[in-house]
């Protein structure tokens, strides 16, 4: 079954006339807004957002977790490999799918008079759900269910 959301454009961030699109969704019943990217390998939750959306960064035995990733160039990144219970992107409900939190303050406060933006949402999931973005049309279709 095909699941179709619609896209937000956040446009006149940068000066060359570039944009980002968002969905707006739910993330453990909580409103969220994750920026789309096909370039993120992985979702990403804010660090700041994980208390709003119920979301906890502790592993099994109550103990922090702390990686190294790649953000693009050569920044390293700290992040938390996190579960998030639940993400509801309109009909689709996508149960306990793992992601990390990171510090995405720099993204928050360049976009703050745009959006509110609590993630990125990375090909992780576009792939599962076979994802199809139409920027004609400003939607996005998940196609599979898995």
């Amino acid at each position: 079954m095909k699941h179709t959301l619609k896209l937000y454009k956040i446009t006149e961030f940068d000066n060359e006339g570039g944009f980002m699109i968002y969905v707006k969704c739910k993330i453990n019943h909580k409103k969220a807004n994750l920026i789309v990217d096909t370039g993120a390998s992985r979702t990403i939750i804010n660090l700041d957002s994980c208390k709003k959306l119920m979301i906890s960064s502790k592993n099994e035995n109550g103990n922090d977790i702390r990686i190294e990733t790649k953000g693009i160039g050569s920044n390293n990144l700290t992040s938390e490999p996190i579960t998030i219970d639940e993400i509801t992107l309109n009909r689709l409900h996508i149960k306990k799918a793992d992601a990390f939190a990171t510090d995405l303050s720099d993204i928050v406060d360049v976009l703050k008079d745009k959006a509110h933006i609590d993630g990125i949402m990375g090909s992780d999931i576009l792939n599962q759900y076979s994802s199809v973005i139409d920027y004609g049309k400003c939607v996005i279709r998940f196609v599979n269910e898995t």
